[in-house]
């Protein structure tokens, strides 16, 4: 008995659920808010997607991308900032929050807001916060409720996806359990698209590694179709991420029943995928509004310089990485 519990206690699984909800909530509250990094652009975003606005919309003058929001969501977080971002010496008062609770979100009266960066993101990124935020809005509560409402939501999508991950891993399950922990956590506990990706990112590794391991039956049709489910999702979480579909060739083509069925899921495999990241890319390209207007910058003639001049193009990516 004692043994069966300590073999348990032990398991990364619940090492990673006790100590990960725990901690995790615990950095929810602690965290002040909108002090993660862009965590009000992510808010404001998830908010959006709440509403079902899954494409955002550029200013009027087309200076910078965001949408329609309540007006009340950035007089909180304008209020909570108070310019302590890259201002270390400055720090966060809980006696501000007094105020923030006191806010009405008033729907009704809304105002533009700019978040250039995160609106480029599609919804999956923010499923988990956009849910918890659409069902409070049913009663109509302040702001920063639905804030924390995000982020709770946010830290049990990452836990119960991480657990996951570490019961189906056969093996490598203890630097998977660091990969989480701990600041992964601390992301884990904000609102920010990023930790959709990371658990994503995780989740789909491990399902490679566990079939890896697996190497006893053929690739069942179920295991497949979570393959292409995680590379989708993965895919939209952040495009750059689908190279991540390269894992797929860690499996051996007998596990598919041959060199021939392997090549047929490939094709449809990267087929889903791209298409994926095509149809958003295309979507978030309507919305998108350099960082910097006021610098020229051209993909096309970045594109000609690179073939123009590729062992120059060579060179400065060898410099800037040294």
């Amino acid at each position: 008995m004692i043994q069966r519990l300590t073999a348990r206690l032990l398991d990364p699984v619940w090492i990673y659920g006790v100590f990960g909800s725990l901690c995790g909530l615990a950095l929810v509250f602690v965290t002040p808010p909108f002090q993660v990094p862009d965590e009000p652009n992510h808010f404001f975003r998830a908010y959006q997607v709440s509403r079902g606005e899954f494409v955002g919309q550029i200013a009027p003058g087309g200076e910078y991308a965001g949408g329609l929001l309540p007006e009340s969501l950035g007089q909180t977080s304008n209020h909570l900032l108070h310019d302590i971002p890259f201002h270390p010496r400055r720090k966060f008062s809980v006696s501000w929050t007094a105020d923030v609770f006191a806010m009405e979100l008033d729907p009704e009266r809304e105002a533009f807001l700019g978040f250039s960066n995160t609106v480029l993101y599609s919804p999956v990124s923010y499923a988990p916060q956009a849910v918890a935020i659409a069902l409070g809005r049913a009663f109509d509560p302040p702001p920063i409720v639905l804030f924390y409402m995000a982020r709770i939501a946010a830290l049990v999508f990452v836990v119960l996806l991480g657990c996951w991950t570490l019961h189906i891993v056969p093996f490598f399950r203890w630097p998977l359990l660091l990969l989480l922990m701990p600041m992964t956590l601390f992301l884990s506990a904000s609102v920010s698209a990023d930790i959709v990706t990371n658990a994503l990112s995780i989740a789909f590794f491990g399902s490679m590694l566990r079939s890896v391991a697996d190497s006893s039956s053929p690739v069942s049709n179920a295991r497949k179709v979570e393959w292409v489910a995680l590379f989708v999702l993965l895919t939209l979480a952040k495009t750059v991420y689908v190279l991540l579909g390269l894992l797929i060739f860690l499996i051996p083509a007998d596990r598919f029943g041959g060199r021939r069925r392997q090549l047929v899921f490939l094709v449809i495999f990267f087929l889903v995928g791209g298409s994926v990241f095509a149809g958003w890319s295309y979507l978030a390209n309507s919305v998108y509004v350099p960082f910097h207007p006021d610098r020229h910058t051209d993909v096309h003639e970045q594109l000609r310089l690179v073939i123009a001049d590729p062992v120059g193009f060579v060179g400065i990516a060898a410099r800037a990485f040294l």
